[in-house]
């Protein structure tokens, strides 16, 4: 695969998905998988996740914890204030058109922009999960939260979720 300015060489075998792994040696992805059109309900493109795992089936699996203060994230969780989650959640890959308000930024962005912005190869953006509550991305599962589900003063709770790949 050619990405800008380096070929990308990848392996074949498509059962294994290092999806944090150092890019220049991913595995191959069917591209076959990434539609533009909206998700059906037979469709294996984007998985339900609810509060209690029940019937999480996805290749990431979300542990949900509540917790009385944020401290120090890292690119395996996240805290959003618990009012503003609206089970279940929908885990998907990105599409054409896609938005954001990356945490921290100064407003909306696409992800393809952002994906630009990051210098991700085109491997790796096609294995990018997006989390969304009440159709709006939550969390570029991973890379970063949307601001809008930031943590204030006047939140109530705190909810703390972190992920883990089931794909390696």
């Amino acid at each position: 695969l050619k990405d800008r300015d380096v070929i990308l060489i990848n392996s074949v075998n498509p059962k294994v998905d290092h999806t944090l792994d150092n890019e220049f040696f991913e595995d191959t992805v069917d591209s076959s998988n990434f539609s533009n059109d909206p998700p059906s309900e037979g469709n294996q493109d984007h998985w339900l996740v609810y509060r209690d795992n029940t019937f999480q089936n996805a290749p990431i699996q979300f542990t949900f914890e509540s917790v009385e203060r944020v401290t120090d994230a890292d690119a395996h969780m996240i805290f959003v204030p618990t009012q503003m989650l609206d089970f279940p959640l929908k885990l998907r890959r990105w599409q054409k058109g896609d938005v954001f308000y990356p945490f921290g930024g100064p407003g909306k962005k696409k992800i393809s922009k952002f994906f630009k912005d990051e210098r991700l190869s085109l491997v790796r953006k096609n294995k990018i999960w997006l989390l969304e509550c009440a159709g709006c991305i939550m969390w570029v599962v991973g890379l970063r939260a949307d601001e809008r589900f930031r943590v204030t003063d006047s939140s109530k709770g705190i909810t703390k979720i972190s992920w883990i790949s089931k794909e390696s």
